[in-house]
């Protein structure tokens, strides 16, 4: 039993190798927390550079109209209608992207499968008349 007793650490020794663990842990965080502090400012200073940049920007171009030119007539879905079953279905849109390609709604209304499959999933694209 005595072995036993040696083995074994006493409160006080288990109390001062966690309070050795918790002093080496808040430590480690600390340093964390000082270069986590760095970005963050680091993060600031930039934003700053970057906000005085757009602010004399802004200030340069005067009356300047930045925004994208509108189209002289814009692209409208088509108004033919097509069935798939017993229901008839419209697009709501001019074009979409299938399978990573644009796809023109008027040239989908040729498509019987891709009709079909559209309606299957129940796409954003088409709607029931």
């Amino acid at each position: 039993m005595s072995d036993k007793k040696t083995a074994e650490s006493t409160p006080e020794e288990k109390l001062e190798q966690l309070t050795a663990l918790l002093t080496k842990e808040r430590a480690e965080r600390s340093a964390e927390v000082e270069s986590f502090t760095a970005i963050v400012e680091s993060i600031q200073v930039e934003l700053a550079a970057k906000t005085a940049e757009l602010e004399s920007f802004t200030h340069n171009t005067g009356s300047i109209d930045l925004r994208p030119l509108k189209p002289q007539v814009a692209e409208q879905a088509p108004a033919k209608t097509f069935k798939v079953g017993k229901d008839e279905y419209r697009f709501t849109i001019p074009a979409f992207k299938w399978n990573g390609e644009t796809v023109k709604s008027i040239d989908a209304l040729n498509d019987k499968e891709l009709l079909s499959d559209l309606v299957s999933i129940g796409a954003g694209v088409i709607e029931r008349v």
